[in-house]
């Protein structure tokens, strides 16, 4: 883990997990389909925060892949909270 604002500007830093939330998942997330697949869609977002002995904070959030299909199969997003 890197600190995205410092990697901006070329700093080093050590990085601090400030807090993990996992939303609960609703039901009729989990099915299985018409061939017998196994299908896992959970809406909700996994979501970390972070801050760096620079001052800068910053929140990373996903969402848990569906192991059969595209769903929640996205790239993590990086939201900068504070940017010092």
């Amino acid at each position: 883990m890197k600190c995205p604002e410092c990697v901006k500007t070329h700093q080093t830093s050590r990085c601090f997990r400030n807090n993990h939330i996992v939303a609960s998942m609703p039901d009729g997330s989990e099915y299985w389909d018409e061939e017998g697949i196994f299908h896992r869609h959970d809406p909700h977002w996994t979501i970390k925060s972070f801050h760096c002995d620079r001052g800068h904070c910053w929140t990373v959030r996903w969402r848990r892949p569906c192991p059969a299909c595209k769903f929640g199969h996205i790239e993590p997003e990086t939201r900068i909270v504070n940017p010092a």
